[in-house]
């Protein structure tokens, strides 16, 4: 394809294989300060519960997106995941079509896919171009 002058803020394709049962990752959403804007994103479709991340907490803000897949209703969620919030270890369960925040230096995680029925997607976008975890 030739260059053009807004090619460079566009990521194509999807790479990664299966990382553990039931979830296909993404890479990484962009090079590293893509466009002059330090953010990183990464989706995964989960089809089988499985548990992620360990308790940890870290210098910036994250969203965590939690989706269904069903482009004919958009709260098609056959899902229950558990995920886990400051340093009491509060318990939030979703679900449904959600969108958490996880404001800078809070402890937080793991994430449990209790229950998946149907494939969902889960994704990651935080204020940072690198990913670096603090023991919570």
């Amino acid at each position: 394809m030739a260059e053009s002058k807004y090619g460079k803020y566009i990521v194509r394709g999807i790479a990664g294989k299966e990382s553990m049962p039931g979830v296909m990752p993404s890479a990484f959403g962009g090079p590293k300060d893509w466009a002059g804007i330090k953010h990183r994103m990464k989706w995964d479709y989960v089809s089988k519960p499985v548990q992620m991340e360990e308790a940890h907490s870290h210098d910036f803000e994250e969203f965590l997106c939690f989706m269904g897949t069903n482009p004919n209703d958009k709260e098609d969620f056959s899902a229950e995941i558990e995920v886990t919030m400051g340093k009491e270890g509060e318990k939030q369960v979703i679900d449904t079509p959600t969108v958490v925040v996880i404001p800078r230096g809070m402890a937080h995680s793991p994430i449990n896919f209790k229950k998946v029925d149907k494939p969902i997607i889960y994704c990651s976008i935080y204020t940072a171009q690198e990913y670096v975890k603090k023991p919570a």
